[in-house]
């Protein structure tokens, strides 16, 4: 396990799952979910090649587009409110006011 996490932290990747369980043979059988970037998922299989044989291999994606501009939607807006706050308070300088807040204008959009 520490060298499939060494091959992953190499690759720039790292171990998101593991699971293991001794059958009633006394083997021990396992199951090790790793995320890398694909231009480096070549060379990560080179190396647990390396470790001894591979019984099963299931390659898969994950499309992360949508988190993205979800993510950036919600920094955009952030951003917008961050400088509402700072203008209401370069406008409030030393009276006393009530804020009150709207979390309409913080909801993402995509």
């Amino acid at each position: 396990m520490q060298k499939i996490t060494a091959f992953a932290n190499e690759e720039r990747g790292y171990v998101a799952t593991t699971n293991s369980q001794k059958q009633a043979n006394g083997k021990l059988r396992g199951q090790v979910i790793v995320k890398v970037l694909p231009e480096n998922l070549d060379r990560f299989l080179q190396k647990i090649r390396g470790l001894g044989e591979l019984k099963n291999q299931t390659l898969g994606t994950e499309d992360v587009t949508k988190a993205y501009f979800d993510t950036d939607a919600r920094l955009k807006n952030a951003r917008v409110m961050e400088q509402r706050l700072i203008e209401m308070l370069k406008t409030k300088t030393g009276k006393s006011f009530r804020f009150a807040s709207s979390r309409k204008g913080t909801r993402s959009r995509a």
